[in-house]
């Protein structure tokens, strides 16, 4: 399938029932209300039918919500689709996204799906203290409507972008002090051993996830660890989750199917609105979430990867296992 279908699959997104998101739904009745996901990407399209009802600046109220360092338009746009796609994973209507009560707000640090690192730390700034449109982010930042939980599908290669190990190091500790979950894709120069080395998903103060093919095995495109060039110690992935043949939403009321780690972080980052939905007590807690999340994964039994030594745990390519929303919000609704 191609980006801009203009109708609904008849399939629906398998990620959602392989994580167990739907099973949460029915039983818990937890949807992510009361928790706002901050996303730095492409854009979004806000008029999108199954993301408009949850953007935070709903009735036109962008000015907080939205933020363009490349182009300083004032209201949302997309200029690729990534955006939207990714978006969609985390909390579209319908049985599209993982949390879909979750609200959201956005910034666009990409343009044609590029970045640089001046655009993707004025996004961490958006996403640690959202300011008005043209306003000093220093002065008239707001911390009180920071995001809970930042989604990230991209990185800045040392090679062509311009970050070094160090670039974005204090932005991602800064918001992990602030109590913002950092999900990070681990990036799809895979499937070579130690191909996990772009910030910031190969930071160990992030949360970092590799992509789950349909049929259980590490999708040959994900990075694999050890991580390289991180200022601090860390394996591979912290977690997997589904990330080949992903049907989310596209620019214009459309549908699109994407593979990538970029199509897999936003499951996790879903999966931890839910957590924190379920438990508010948890919500800025970093440190419990990321253990919740690694002591209920699934244990990854598909091919194995080739990298690390043998036994070795968490693994080089899939960490500590399969994402499982179930069993990650069950535990977390266990420390009411």
């Amino acid at each position: 399938l191609e980006p801009g279908l203009s109708e609904r699959p008849e399939d629906a997104p398998w990620g959602i029932e392989a994580i167990g998101a739907a099973r949460v739904w029915a039983e818990f009745g937890v949807t992510g209300e009361g928790v706002v996901v901050g996303q730095s990407d492409s854009g979004v399209d806000a008029g999108h039918p199954l993301l408009a009802p949850t953007y935070r600046g709903a009735g036109g109220d962008d000015d907080l919500n939205w933020f363009d360092p490349w182009t300083g338009k004032a209201a949302p746009w997309d200029g690729s689709g990534h955006g939207t796609h990714t978006l969609g994973t985390v909390l579209g209507q319908e049985g599209v996204g993982v949390a879909p009560g979750a609200t959201w707000f956005a910034c666009a640090n990409l343009v044609r799906n590029l970045g640089n690192p001046a655009n993707y730390l004025d996004c961490m700034q958006f996403m640690l203290a959202p300011h008005p449109q043209g306003g000093d982010p220093l002065r008239a930042g707001r911390p009180d409507l920071a995001a809970d939980v930042s989604t990230n599908s991209w990185g800045c290669p040392p090679s062509f972008e311009g970050c070094d190990q160090q670039t974005l190091w204090q932005a991602t500790a800064a918001l992990r002090a602030a109590g913002i979950f950092f999900v990070a894709a681990a990036g799809n120069e895979g499937p070579a051993c130690d191909s996990l080395g772009t910030p910031p998903g190969n930071y160990g103060n992030v949360l970092s996830v590799g992509a789950l093919a349909r049929s259980g095995d590490l999708a040959e495109f994900s990075n694999r660890g050890p991580r390289t060039g991180s200022p601090d110690s860390a394996s591979g992935p912290d977690l997997l989750a589904p990330g080949v043949d992903i049907l989310s939403l596209w620019p214009g009321g459309g549908w699109a199917v994407q593979s990538g780690t970029s199509m897999a972080a936003p499951h996790v980052a879903g999966v931890v609105a839910l957590m924190w939905s379920a438990n508010p007590k948890l919500r800025g807690d970093i440190d419990a979430t990321e253990r919740i999340l690694q002591q209920t994964s699934a244990p990854y039994t598909g091919r194995p990867d080739g990298c690390g030594d043998e036994g070795e745990f968490p693994d080089s390519g899939a960490g500590y296992g399969l994402l499982d929303a179930y069993a990650a919000v069950t535990q977390a609704l266990s420390l009411r």
